[in-house]
């Protein structure tokens, strides 16, 4: 591929592979190392759900290192423990100290710079460096914010909070000289306000994972059913506690893996139902993701029950994740046409709705494992088919290339 680029990515919440997180641009820049691309990522060694700082020593304020050929460049933020004002001061002080780091030092020129939500001010910071060194302005969005914490009923249309990152928002669309985002049908909100190109490239799966990947077989001769990921009010745990609870009386046995802002109502929750049959983890690296999955007999994520919430689309690489280790999968979801679906690798049931999801453990339980291997497999098929790391680089290579993008 002729005319390699330099590119930069900045994105708050990028983590290494060593904690817990999603890693997709990692994933990305390190295919495009792989042909023949400089790549450089801006983050914060500050874990969004940890809330602690995992990378930088006290006496450090800026780190740089290189991961699969990646340069990463670690900038201190303001820390703070839950999503309250101080998170929107470590947002901030992110925006100020990557643009003080970047012009007080001699990087070497980039040809294009990707700013990614969620949160707007990482965005708005590399339109000021693509404009400081006269270069193309890339904005990717991984969630419609602010629109989103309004669908989630955090806030109203009318709070300061709302107003403020609206008019942001609107800005960086018209100044992009282009627009990525990781929901398909984002474009329908997006060209409400500028008429830039908007291109879907979805999260996906890197194939390098595989490597050398053992799967384990569960030894306690329980039926598990697991979560692992985020514990917040998206992603609806009520749901399969509740389910749990109508089934704790078979060797049906919940585990859940993760941290998150709900993580501690629902540990009270299974104390007071005396749950047993549930066991929650704390979050694991991403290295170790693939082989505790495979620990599972199924594997299930959910949604709260909002059609609008997802009008624009969803990417999840958890249920990536599920799919290479050709598990069953269970959603709860409230879209009819959803992957799981697509795939014919699991069942998808009512969001929110406990019962539901009751009978579709109990229905993969009652199946052989031929039936359940089948299942797994198809929608490995199906990842390896559509939304592997390798495939969907060429989409990137194209936006690269400005001109035919």
């Amino acid at each position: 591929m002729e005319n390699k680029k330099n590119i930069w990515i900045i994105n708050q919440y990028v983590t290494r592979y060593d904690d817990s997180g999603g890693s997709r641009h990692l994933d990305f820049a390190a295919e495009w190392v792989k042909n023949g691309y400089e790549v450089h990522i801006f983050a914060s060694g500050f874990h969004y759900n940890e809330y602690k700082e995992k990378v930088l020593k006290d006496d450090e304020n800026y780190k740089h290192e290189v991961i699969n050929g990646v340069n990463l460049h670690w900038i201190r933020v303001f820390p703070y423990t839950s999503n309250n004002y101080k998170r929107f001061i470590s947002m901030y002080t992110f925006y100020s100290n990557i643009k003080k780091y970047i012009f007080s030092n001699s990087l070497k020129k980039p040809d294009m710079v990707i700013g990614s939500s969620v949160h707007l001010l990482g965005v708005l910071a590399a339109y000021q460096v693509s404009k400081k060194f006269n270069v193309k302005f890339i904005m990717e969005i991984r969630d419609l914010w602010p629109e989103t914490l309004v669908r989630l009923g955090k806030i109203s249309k009318t709070h300061p909070i709302y107003i403020g990152f609206h008019f942001l928002e609107k800005f960086l669309y018209k100044k992009a000289d282009y627009i990525v985002s990781t929901l398909c049908g984002a474009y329908k909100y997006i060209n409400k306000f500028t008429d830039t190109n908007v291109k879907c490239i979805p999260n996906a799966f890197d194939l390098n994972k595989l490597d050398g990947l053992k799967s384990k077989n569960n030894s306690n001769h329980n039926f598990t059913v697991m979560y692992l990921g985020t514990i917040g009010i998206a992603n609806s745990l009520d749901t399969l506690l509740k389910a749990a609870l109508e089934l704790k009386n078979t060797n049906i046995k919940f585990t859940i893996i993760g941290s998150g802002v709900s993580k501690q109502e629902l540990e009270k929750f299974k104390i007071s139902n005396h749950l047993e049959n549930v066991i929650f983890e704390n979050s694991i690296p991403k290295s170790k993701v693939l082989e505790k999955l495979s620990e599972a007999e199924v594997l299930w994520t959910g949604m709260p029950n909002s059609k609008e919430l997802y009008e624009y689309g969803l990417s999840s690489n958890k249920i990536y994740d599920y799919m290479a280790v050709k598990k069953p999968i269970l959603i709860s979801t409230p879209l009819n046409s959803n992957i799981i679906k697509d795939a014919r690798c699991g069942i998808s049931v009512e969001a929110e709705n406990s019962n539901q999801l009751k009978d579709a453990i109990l229905n993969i339980y009652e199946m052989n494992k031929e039936q359940r291997e089948e299942l797994g497999q198809n929608g490995y098929d199906y990842l390896i088919s559509n939304f592997t790391i390798q495939k969907l680089s060429a989409k990137w290579y194209e936006i690269f290339g400005i001109k035919n993008a």
